[in-house]
């Protein structure tokens, strides 16, 4: 199946005065920071890939009442292996899956399917990206084709001891033609939200929903906003804020089209994350 690629390189884009972009406040390039912005990224990156992985567990084996199977590389196993008894316990490996390596064990209170019911992670010495992956994890279905993706205590520590601490309440929708990604609230009531490995706050939401076509491997349409807040070395307060819009190119153009592109680098923010999402 195809990878959907959320390029937040764009992000860097962003911070440039664009066709693409509108602001009050223009952002001062020269309070980014790499780290930071890394940093979130990569919560938004592992934390969302974890939805992708589970929705297309849970999708096939409902689909080929299977009960051991082997799905991109993770190994499944369901238990117990009938089409009624429900909790239902998930356990997949990740041992084949390339920059991963540990287990993830779920429990599905009723089919995924029907309102109502959630898949619960635990993450059992869970490494993705080279980072050590902890939180309480639930996909609840709310009804009407959309799921509500729920983390809170999320923790990723880096490779170099680093922690990040996020937590978020994210929608997902399917569409005629895809699916929808939504993260509700703002910066004064955000919902996703959390801490840098440097002790940086930052929040996240969605001003218009993040549209990915079903023949498209990037995100076609949307705006996310981005904020980062710390207190400098004399103790005052500083904020950094952003509008990442996936319908520009790398020019700064609005094209909504389905292209391989990166954005342009704008310093101090000099190299990029690129977020692939399974």
């Amino acid at each position: 199946m195809k990878k959907i690629a959320l390029f937040f390189s764009l992000i860097a884009l962003a911070f440039a005065l664009t066709n693409c972009e509108s602001t009050d406040n223009p952002l001062d390039v020269s309070k980014l920071d790499t780290l930071a912005t890394q940093d979130v990224l990569t919560a938004f990156q592992i934390y969302s890939d974890l939805y992708n992985y589970a929705d297309k567990i849970a999708k096939y084996q409902k689909d080929s009442l299977v009960y051991d199977f082997t799905l991109e590389g993770i190994h499944v196993t369901v238990i117990p292996e009938d089409t009624v008894t429900y909790p239902k316990t998930y356990t997949m490996d990740f041992t084949g899956v390339a920059d991963h390596s540990g287990s993830i064990n779920g429990t599905m209170t009723g089919k995924y399917s029907a309102a109502n019911s959630v898949f619960t992670l635990n993450f059992v010495n869970y490494h993705a990206l080279g980072n050590a992956v902890a939180g309480n994890y639930a996909i609840t279905n709310t009804g009407d084709n959309t799921m509500n993706v729920t983390l809170q205590n999320g923790q990723i520590t880096k490779s170099n001891g680093g922690i990040i601490l996020y937590a978020t309440s994210m929608n997902v929708g399917v569409t005629t033609d895809g699916y929808s990604f939504g993260l509700p609230g703002s910066y004064t009531s955000p919902l996703t939200y959390g801490t840098t490995s440097n002790s940086k706050t930052f929040k996240l939401y969605t001003e218009t929903n993040l549209e990915k076509p079903s023949d498209c491997d990037y995100v076609k349409t949307g705006i996310m906003n981005m904020k980062i807040d710390w207190t400098d070395e004399s103790n005052l307060p500083q904020s950094v804020s952003a509008k990442v819009n996936f319908g520009c190119d790398a020019n700064g153009t609005v094209s909504n089209q389905c292209d391989d592109w990166i954005g342009a680098q704008i310093p101090p923010l000099t190299t990029y994350l690129p977020l692939h999402l399974h």
